[in-house]
Order: structure tokens, then C-alpha cells, then sequence
């Protein structure tokens, strides 16, 4: 258990590194394998991007535009941005409810520990 702020700071790579990663921003998740698309689905991170690419319409500024970099990108993030942005945020926002719910249910075994605790040392 981390008790001390050297601790937390240390561990802060190990939660970042994996969010950025799988996000798809480096490696499209169509180009991940299937570990690594799987673990995609776990990271908060790929639906935020995916949702800001649907939003500004990538998928369509490198279907028409005129740079020659748009159909390789288009074949390489498949369909990443053909989904509404709604659904990558509709996505988030179940991440928000369970981080929110298992908070939840942390602090509330924490506080009935706590008070067992102060009862039994009266």
C-alpha cells in the first residue's frame, strides 16, 4: 500500500505509460495486436481521442482533403473516427460512474473499518 508521496510519485508512470500507449494516438488501435486492442478498451485516454477525432471529422477531412497523407492514415486507423463522438463520450462518462461508484465503495468499508476501530478502542 503507498503510504508516503515518493511512493505515489513513483507509481505515476506506471498509470500513465499504459493510457498513452494504448490510446491509439502512436499505434492505431486497428494496427494493435490483439492484446493490445484489448487492453485499448480499458484506457480512458483512447475514447477521449477517438471522440475528438470523430468530432472535428477526421475521418472525412482525410477521405476528401487534398494532402496526400489522408488515405494512409484513413487505411491505418480503419475506422477509429467513423464513430460519433457520442459514443466515445458516452463511454467516459460509464469510466466517471464506475471510478466514482468503486470511490465510493473504498471510502465507505474505510469509514465502517475506521469506526469498528474507534468503538473497539473505547
Amino acid at each position: 500500500m503507498l503510504t508516503e508521496p515518493g511512493q505515489a510519485t513513483l507509481m505515476l508512470p506506471l498509470l500513465c505509460f499504459p493510457q498513452v500507449l494504448f490510446s491509439g494516438a502512436f499505434v492505431p488501435v486497428p494496427r494493435m495486436t490483439g492484446a493490445g486492442e484489448a487492453i485499448s478498451w480499458a484506457m480512458t485516454n483512447r475514447w477521449a481521442f477517438e471522440a475528438l477525432g470523430s468530432g472535428v471529422g477526421l475521418e472525412s477531412l482525410w477521405r476528401t482533403g487534398a494532402s496526400p497523407l489522408g488515405p494512409p492514415l484513413l487505411d491505418s486507423y480503419g475506422d477509429s473516427f467513423g464513430h460519433p463522438a457520442s459514443r466515445g463520450w458516452l463511454i467516459l462518462a460509464g469510466f466517471a460512474v464506475l471510478f466514482l461508484a468503486v470511490t465510493w465503495a473504498v471510502l465507505v468499508r474505510k469509514c465502517r473499518e475506521g469506526a469498528a476501530r474507534s468503538r473497539a478502542g473505547r
